[in-house]
């Protein structure tokens, strides 16, 4: 006999409250598709993290090279005979190469850090 949502009579006609123990057995159905839904957003956010790091690294390979360009022409200026003609120019250069240098080395850490996870979650996907 079929029983009612709420309760069913027996034949002693004693109600019987049916007690269900968890959301799996009242509709696999839907747990599966919760499941896939829960497996699904996982998938999206590793797939959001990994484009958010690729282009991290691709901004930060662009810095980079900016960096090391300055770089190369502040010290091609440094070496310049008349550079140290000029009174405090070579003083002005050397602050300026000091903070390329620093700069450069940060954002050389943090490419490092944004590529080895950006390696890590290409060799897992």
């Amino acid at each position: 006999s079929a029983l009612n949502a709420c309760e069913a009579v027996t034949s002693s006609g004693t109600a019987d409250i049916p007690v269900r123990t968890n959301a799996a057995e009242a509709s696999p159905t839907l747990n599966r598709k919760e499941q896939k839904r829960i497996e699904a957003e996982a998938r999206n956010a590793r797939s959001r993290e990994k484009r958010e790091n690729e282009k991290r690294v691709a901004d930060l390979e662009k810095k980079i090279a900016a960096l090391e360009a300055k770089q190369a022409e502040l010290v091609a200026e440094l070496e310049s005979p008349a550079t140290h003609e000029q009174p405090g120019r070579a003083h002005a250069l050397n602050r300026e190469l000091s903070h390329v240098v620093e700069d450069l080395a940060a954002a050389t850490a943090e490419w490092e850090q944004t590529a080895g996870k950006l390696q890590e979650q290409t060799a897992v996907a």
